[in-house]
Parts: C-alpha cells; structure tokens; sequence
C-alpha cells in the first residue's frame, strides 16, 4: 500500500483534482481513484467550514447504494462532531469501530449522518492558514481501514487542499457573475421605468401621512405590507422604504405573486438546480438570493398560493431556504416588503392565506390612499407625465391644458394613478400642438374616460342614481376598460400591440383578471367583437 502512494498514484491524483472546478465533479474525480486503493469504501465527501457561524457542512459526496444522502449535512465545530474533533485533537483520524470509538469519547461521529458507517477516515483541508473542512471516506464494514490507508489520505491532503480551496472560489466567483449579471437586469429594468428617481409626487394632507409612514419605518428592517386599490402606486412607496433604509446601496428585488404560473412561483422566489425539473437546463439563483443584503418586494401577495406561503413563513422565520431540486440550505439577510390589494384579514377568515404569515407580514402597514381622495395631487401628478411621456415619446415639450386642470380634478379615477398615466399617453398621441388635452378624453361627472366602450348595466344604475355598491361600479368600470382594450386590439392579449399592452399590465395579470371577471375570450362578445358595417 505504502508503495502505491508514490509517484503514479500521485500523478492521478493531481491529475484528477486539477481537471474538475465543480465541487461534485472534484469529489467524483477523487473518488474514482481512491476506491482503487480502498476496495471497502462506500462513501466519499467533502465539507466545507464556515469560519463565520463555526459550522461544517457536506458539499458533495459520492455514495455507493442507497440509503439517504449526506449532501448537506450541517454539524456545529465542538469537539463532539467530526469536523469539531478533526479541528480540536488531530489533522488526520482513522476509526475502525465507530460504537467502541462512541464509548470512550462519549459521542457518536454518525450522529445526524443519514448514510451510516463502521468505519472511517477523515483528514483536515487547509490552504493558506485557513482550515478549508474535511474530506473523508467510510466503510459499512468494522476494521475496513489500516495505518497505511490513513497515511496515504495525510499525505494528499496538501494537493486535495489546493484543489478544493480553487473549486470553492471557482464557485464564488460563478455566483458573483451570476448575481451580478441578474442585478444588471434588474438595474436596467428600473432606469427605464417611467417614475421619477423618488416616485413621490403629491401634497396633499392624505399622501403626506404616508409619507411620514415611509420616513418612520424606512430606517428600521421592519416587514411592510402595502395595501391599497390597483394602480395607487404601491410599488412606488416600496421603493421609497427602500431607498430610506440602510440597504438603499442593495438591490430592490420585485416579483409579481399573482403574474407567474403557480408552478413556476417557488423557482422564481428560491432559484432551482440543474435538472430539478423539465427545462431547467442550468442552475438559477431565486429573487430571495439575489436580494441578499437588499429588499425583495413581494406585489400581489394575495395571490400567493396556500403551499408556498408556508415556504415564505420559513424565510421569515429562519432566514433560510433550499432551491427547489437542492438539499442545501441557503441563508440570506433580506428586508421583506409585500403589497395587495385585497384584504387580507378577510382572506386569511376565508382560509384563503396563512394566519400566521399575515401576522408576520403586517408588522407595520401601510395604505395608499386612492386617487379620488386626494383630488388636487391629480394636477401635479398629470403634469408630471405630461413632461415625462412626452419626452420619452420624443414629441417636443408639451403642457397640460388649462381646460384638463378642472376636469382632472372631477373625475373620480378608479384606475387611480396608473390610469391617469395612461390616459396622458393617450392624450400625447393625440395632440396636434404642445398642449396634450385630457378634458376631451373624459365625460363629465363619468367614472370611464369617453372613448370606452358602452357601460354595464351597474354604471347605468350607478348614472341614474340607483343603489350599487362602490365596489361593484369600480369592477364594472374595470370590465368595460379591458373589454374596450380588447376590442381595440381585436382580441389579442400579449405581444407589443396587444391589450396587456395597453393596460398597462402584464399578459399573465390580464389573463388572471379575464378570468376572475368572467370574460371569454373564445365566445363572440362585446370584449372581442370588432364591427364591420363601417
């Protein structure tokens, strides 16, 4: 044995260590040579020692048979764990009868390990003066190992060293160019958002009170719940909580609960491995990783579904998650802020949300105040984007007209600020000179701009002065508008010229509120019927 440690063996051992930069493919290239030289081992892996929080954790293994994995296995650095024992007494051990071991040193070596073993043999990794962890090999058998086994793993553990000290910044730097490849992103997507660097447009006593809100909240890492109607500017406020906190220099994470499949939420929330499932061809970093050190923001929580709201209260809680197919646990400092516009007491009283992850989302709530209570921020917010669409449309300079101020004001905006975004576009598009005109885009003492399409039966009740609920005309104002878009783009939903377009919504939003108002797109109606006797 001794003499097969020598030069050839050695050479491929280098050779192998030195070809592979993925930690699994490592530890997979070193097995291959080692079970030559140990016929009885069943398992070989590496772990990797966290300095930090004194922990050792199971990278990669290569395992023979079945039985559970010991990927991921976490153990503390005391002298009762075997990375705590290899640190504290000796750099290389061999044990041969783990139950008589367990005895005289009073613990067992295999506690917490699924995969369990007789015997084994474990060796420090060390590079630079930093212990790196361990690598070990163990054997189901009793007295699987001699001196000369021992000796041969003390002897490589310098090349093994080397070898695990680069995969490990190999992987580092992978994650950093992932990390900041996706940052980019997201840092590109905010320049081209059409909201002024603060988003704080508005003076009047009831924006002012959410404000003060922001200010006193900002600077703590308190979780936020944004409530308010659709279109109010819920996103907005959560990037102003952001940019007051002491994460402003972290990136501002957002995802859409309610725009993404149901199957594809915890991917985009957690990240998944290589292979976890159908068309994951690579392995991808969740939003919760990338917004480590930052804020992730959570829009239309409501509409995250019952299974991973229990996953969400697990971040919360431990401040840790797996990616899905992954047996790693993966910490991260995130400051949560979430938005709805539903209520949720009501939906966690129909057992529609978690109790308990609403409790720990609505630890200081926030809610926006819709447009028609604070009339005169209309003015200065339509001027706003008058300026701002105007130039991005590169139309020359333009104002709002003295007409619109009044009109403006009257008009009781159910699509709140969104829609009145949209409405200046409209109006921009429109104009002939430098004056964009949104009185004559809006009816008087009318809940839907002039151009839209036919009011339901509830606005008529609504114009006549009959009981409907508030709530019920806002749902009908909300139909006759997609049903308008609609036809406008004669049926079609995505793409460019599509009504998601127009809206302003994403496709798989617009998808979710055809549903929920009942509007199929498969059947002649007035949402999809084009005229033809022009």
């Amino acid at each position: 044995m001794a003499a097969q440690t020598d030069s050839p063996i050695l050479d491929r051992i280098i050779a192998a260590v030195i070809a592979e930069r993925d930690l699994q493919k490592f530890v997979e290239a070193v097995s291959e040579v080692v079970t030559e030289l140990f016929p009885e081992v069943d398992d070989l892996g590496i772990a990797r020692y966290d300095t930090e929080k004194h922990f050792f954790e199971v990278l990669a293994v290569h395992e023979e048979g079945g039985g559970g994995t010991n990927r991921g296995v976490r153990t503390r650095d005391t002298e009762d764990t075997p990375g705590g024992f290899l640190l504290k007494t000796a750099r290389t051990i061999m044990i041969n009868d783990m139950d008589a071991f367990s005895a005289q040193a009073g613990f067992d070596p295999r506690k917490g390990f699924p995969r369990k073993f007789e015997s084994g043999i474990g060796t420090l990794l060390e590079h630079g003066g930093k212990v790196l962890g361990y690598i070990y090999v163990t054997s189901q058998k009793k007295n699987a190992f001699t001196e000369a086994h021992r000796d041969f793993l003390h002897s490589v553990r310098g090349v093994l060293s080397l070898a695990f000290a680069a995969a490990l910044a190999y992987d580092e730097v992978n994650q950093l160019r992932e990390k900041a490849e996706l940052e980019g992103a997201y840092l590109r997507s905010e320049i081209e958002s059409n909201w002024p660097a603060d988003g704080l447009i508005g003076k009047s006593r009831a924006w002012k009170t959410v404000l003060q809100q922001v200010n006193q909240v900002a600077p703590t890492d308190s979780t936020v719940l944004i409530t308010g109607e659709t279109g109010t500017g819920k996103e907005v406020i959560a990037r102003a909580v952001h940019e007051r906190s002491r994460r402003a220099r972290k990136p501002l994470i957002k995802i859409n609960c309610g725009a993404l499949p149901e199957n594809l939420v915890e991917s985009e929330l957690f990240g998944h491995e290589k292979g976890s499932f159908t068309g994951a061809m690579v392995r991808r970093i969740g939003r919760f990783e990338l917004a480590d050190g930052g804020t992730i923001f959570l829009d239309e929580i409501g509409e995250m579904p019952l299974t991973l709201q229990v996953k969400l209260l697990r971040v919360l809680q431990e401040r840790e998650f797996e990616r899905v197919g992954g047996e790693k646990p993966i910490r991260v400092n995130v400051r949560v802020i979430t938005a709805t516009n539903k209520d949720l007491s009501a939906e966690v009283a129909a057992g529609q949300f978690r109790a308990d992850l609403f409790y720990r989302l609505n630890v200081f709530p926030i809610e926006i105040p819709p447009l028609r209570l604070r009339p005169e921020d209309t003015v200065e917010l339509a001027r706003y984007f008058v300026q701002r669409l105007a130039e991005r449309m590169g139309k020359m300079p333009m104002v709002l007209s003295d007409e619109s101020v009044q009109a403006v004001q009257n008009y009781s905006w159910p699509g709140n600020v969104r829609e009145l975004e949209h409405l200046v576009e409209r109006a921009i598009i429109l104009a002939h000179g430098n004056t964009a005109d949104l009185k004559s885009l809006l009816v008087p003492g009318s809940a839907a701009p002039a151009p839209l399409a036919e009011p339901g039966d509830l606005i008529s009740k609504v114009r006549h002065g009959e009981g409907v609920s508030f709530r019920e005309s806002l749902i009908e104002a909300e139909r006759s508008a997609i049903e308008t878009a609609l036809r406008e783009c004669n049926g079609v939903v995505g793409g460019r010229n599509g009504a998601a377009a127009m809206l302003g919504m994403k496709r798989q939003t617009l998808q979710s509120k055809l549903k929920k108002l009942g509007i199929n797109l498969d059947k002649p109606s007035r949402a999809v019927h084009v005229a033809t006797d022009d």
